[in-house]
């Protein structure tokens, strides 16, 4: 563009000047014009090409690197690809599974079908009040050996206020009061697997939170009041959160345990809530996902070494009956029954 078509252009837009120091501010308002009109169009041309990258990349993967809202990575378990849910299923939202107990039983079936083994892999009878997991030594704590854990549980159920906590809770927001009445009022008519896999799935659709962040602690065991109160917790905070609500629709404490465990894949802590529905035994993980996902025995223990359960009839201590092909579990064994190392690498 000539000189004089620049001049034309400028005074058209009133903002020729015959002197040098108008014209050259005008010139410097043509520039910031232009460039502006460059970087909007960039920013478009970006966000376009990232919106198309995200829709052509699949939803979830089994197996795929995931990171939560505690900034934790890593495998969660996952439906195998070949068992998606249809359109109608998929179209749930896993935290309001309760809603859809079709689908859930429909999903929990592909998922212990794909483990093909979980029969003969089953830890088999046991007495009341036992964990027995395949492949591992069980013993009670003695001696005090546990004894920051058990002072951690002993407070919960100190200050856990049953009836207050498990009637319209003054902290529960209007939507998840409405869904907590709701399955509430249908828990009695479940079977013992769809009862699991609703308590799962409610409470795993709450966030996951850092006990260093919410409590100014590596470690802290929340009670289910705190919890909710503070929108959320980390792995402990879940596991103690489902106990404490299926110990009030009936399921006996013999019959559940917080079990700490070490994931050998990632080097990692984690918790989770084993529960015994007739005589399966189920994992419930705030990792999950679906969230309502069940993880049979079997299938856990391919990933995770069990070092302690907890409950309030007291601790369990768990050793490998094979220490060569797992020589990691007795050290983590120790220091997570003193209560040292947990809080280090947890998920």
């Amino acid at each position: 563009m000539t000189a004089a078509r620049v001049r034309r252009c400028l005074t058209a837009c009133c903002l020729y000047r015959p002197e040098p120091a108008a014209v050259g501010a005008a010139f410097a308002r043509v520039r910031r014009l232009a460039t502006a009109t460059v970087m909007l169009t960039l920013r478009a041309a970006s966000g376009a090409i990232l919106f198309l990258a995200l829709c052509a990349a699949p939803a979830s993967a089994a197996g795929a690197e995931t990171e939560d809202s505690n900034g934790e990575h890593g495998p969660r378990h996952t439906l195998p690809a070949r068992s998606e849910p249809s359109p109608a299923a998929a179209a749930q939202s896993p935290a309001r599974a309760e809603q859809n107990p079709a689908a859930a039983a429909q999903n929990q079936a592909a998922f212990v079908a794909a483990d093909k083994d979980w029969a003969a892999e089953t830890s088999g009878p046991r007495a009341p009040g036992e964990l027995r997991l395949r492949g591992y030594t069980m013993r009670p704590a003695e001696n005090g050996e546990a004894k920051p854990l058990q002072a951690a549980w002993d407070r919960i159920m100190r200050e856990h206020d049953r009836e207050r906590f498990f009637t319209p809770h003054p902290n529960f927001d209007k939507q998840r009061l409405a869904q907590w009445q709701k399955l509430a009022a249908k828990m009695p008519d479940l079977s013992a697997e769809d009862a699991l896999r609703h308590i799962n799935g409610f409470f795993n659709g709450w966030p996951s939170k850092k006990d260093t962040n919410t409590y100014g602690k590596e470690e802290y065991w929340a009670t289910p009041e705190e919890f909710v109160r503070n929108n959320g917790g980390d792995c402990e905070d879940y596991a103690v959160v489902k106990y404490m609500a299926l110990r009030n629709f009936g399921v006996s404490a013999e019959n559940m345990w917080m079990l700490l465990v070490y994931d050998r894949g990632r080097s990692a802590y984690h918790a989770v809530l084993a529960v015994y529905a007739g005589d399966r035994l189920f994992m419930l993980d705030n990792l999950s996902r679906p969230s309502y996902l069940l993880i049979p025995e079997a299938v856990f223990l391919k990933t995770f070494t069990p070092l302690v359960a907890v409950n309030e009839n007291g601790i369990l201590l768990y050793t490998p009956e094979n220490p060569e092909g797992n020589v990691e579990a007795g050290a983590d064994g120790r220091k997570a029954a003193s209560g040292h190392g947990h809080a280090e690498q947890r998920r």
